[in-house]
């Protein structure tokens, strides 16, 4: 259950009740966290009392001076994983090691927590020699090792007990935070020998490690591979793409007056964007020279609970299938000619919003549906392509540029409109047959399904690990659900 989605109603008596007022607090999933001694053996202790230095958190200042060659990295909360911290790819000024963040460092033993954001909750140990600095989403816990093993508290925190109690603390106004004094308040089970933390980690950790197998294929890899099959080689990643991130990219570059067309944005002219250069020739068509009718938006619907068709949005598209289960309904005309209605195998590209701009996903249901506005519908000439070789295209590094390259919009409400999703260049169906494109998007299908069922696979994995860390914990017997 998702407390944070819950209805339900439940009633508190008035001694309970402390400063807070949040539904989720006093939610009664949560009242086992209040007699954990009913569970265990160990010893039950807040999180502040088992520290060598007070709980910090880091800081985020404006205007940061940044130095890739000689700076110190900073770590947020994307470099914190259950296994581990992993290196950040930003260095900022060594200034700041001996100015305002000087007490914000981290050492080799730190235990790193996510405190803002999404991923809240999540812990993870520093292992590194080298100094970093933290940022404000990010708080640091510096134990005593003497009372507890640093993995031993990355797994507590990581654990349904530990994500519970973050559960109930976490405030969620604007974004989900929770602040160093409650954190420190946390209750953990501590096994007071800490040989026996040890023997916990050992049986648990390596498993956590093995879920995590970071030899395991990509998606931008595997989409990549159609690239390959078409003679382009080492052509980059999409994880540095403004729409995907929100990242401006802060260097210069000087273009000629004659390169200009109508755009005068920056990254229109951007020189990662150089690539797509080689596709002006008699290789590539405009997607718009291909279709079997005019590339069209969705509509605003008109939602009603007892509605006779679908309404497919920017949620829906998962990168990976068209989601038809969690939709909104609606009452539509689905027997006279719209162009907002859904056929089986139309493609359906997310074309409003950064982070959910250029999702692309084949529609595959025969069910009753409609696009709403933010999504633009692609009926492919099915006589010369093949479905998913188009699509496993457009979502590969040379398609995203050019959705890069295309977009326009500013603060966050940008979009790729219809013209522009048109001059989208695809290899030629003179160039490459629809049977040479099957057999190229069959291999890549195989490759997404094996690994796929690696990831379920590792899913599973970490789920029989945390298992075993909460058996291990809860001596006396496990709390219900």
């Amino acid at each position: 259950m998702n407390i944070l989605k819950d209805t339900s109603s439940y009633i508190v008596d008035f001694e309970k009740i402390n400063s807070r007022l949040d539904f989720a607090h006093y939610h009664p999933k949560f009242d086992y966290l209040d007699k954990l001694y009913d569970f265990t053996d160990f010893e039950i202790l807040k999180l502040k009392d088992v520290c060598e230095e007070a709980i910090i958190s880091g800081s985020t200042p404006k205007n940061m001076k940044l130095d890739n060659e000689n700076g110190v990295e900073f770590l947020g909360a994307s470099q914190i994983f259950d296994t581990g911290v992993v290196k950040s790819n930003k260095r900022v000024s060594q200034d700041y090691l001996f100015g305002e963040m000087k007490n914000l460092t981290t050492k080799k033993g730190d235990v790193l927590v996510y405190i803002a954001g999404a991923g809240l909750g999540r812990a993870g140990i520093y292992n590194q020699e080298e100094t970093s600095l933290i940022s404000q989403s990010v708080a640091r816990v510096r134990l005593n090792n003497s009372i507890v093993n640093p993995q031993y508290l990355s797994l507590f925190l990581n654990s349904k007990v530990g994500q519970d109690l973050f559960l109930k603390y976490r405030h969620d106004v604007g974004q989900p935070n929770i602040n160093t004094e409650e954190l420190g308040e946390l209750t953990i089970i501590v096994p007071k020998d800490i040989k026996i933390q040890q023997e916990i980690v050992d049986k648990v950790y390596p498993l956590i490690v093995e879920s995590q197998d970071n030899t395991a294929k990509k998606t931008d890899n595997l989409y990549n591979m159609i690239l390959d099959e078409l003679g382009f080689k080492n052509v980059g990643k999409s994880n540095n793409l403004y729409f995907k991130t929100d990242k401006e990219n802060t260097s210069t570059y000087c273009r000629f007056f004659d390169e200009l067309d109508n755009r005068l944005d920056y990254i229109h002219y951007s020189p990662k964007l150089d690539i797509l250069k080689t596709l002006k020739n008699e290789n590539f068509i405009a997607l718009s020279e291909v279709v079997s009718k005019p590339i069209t938006r969705g509509t605003q619907p008109k939602y009603s609970d007892s509605g006779n068709g679908m309404v497919i949005k920017t949620s829906s598209l998962k990168s990976m299938y068209v989601d038809c289960k969690n939709v909104s309904k609606v009452q539509f005309d689905f027997t006279q000619d719209s162009p907002f209605i859904l056929n089986k195998n139309d493609i359906l590209i997310s074309s409003t919003g950064i982070k959910s701009l250029g999702k692309i996903d084949v529609y595959e249901s025969s069910n009753h549906a409609i696009a709403d506005g933010h999504i633009s519908i692609i009926s492919l000439d099915k006589t010369y392509y093949d479905i998913k070789f188009v699509v496993y295209y457009l979502r590969s590094i040379l398609g995203q540029l050019q959705i890069e390259k295309f977009w326009s919009g500013s603060s966050g409400q940008i979009e790729l409109n219809i013209t522009e999703v048109g001059k989208i260049l695809i290899p030629s169906y003179k160039a490459i047959s629809k049977d040479k494109q099957t057999i190229i998007a069959n291999k890549i299908t195989e490759q997404i399904d094996e690994y796929l069922n690696s990831k379920s696979k590792r899913k599973n994995l970490k789920k029989e690990a945390y298992r075993l860390f909460e058996e291990s914990i809860f001596s006396k017997c496990k709390p219900k659900p």
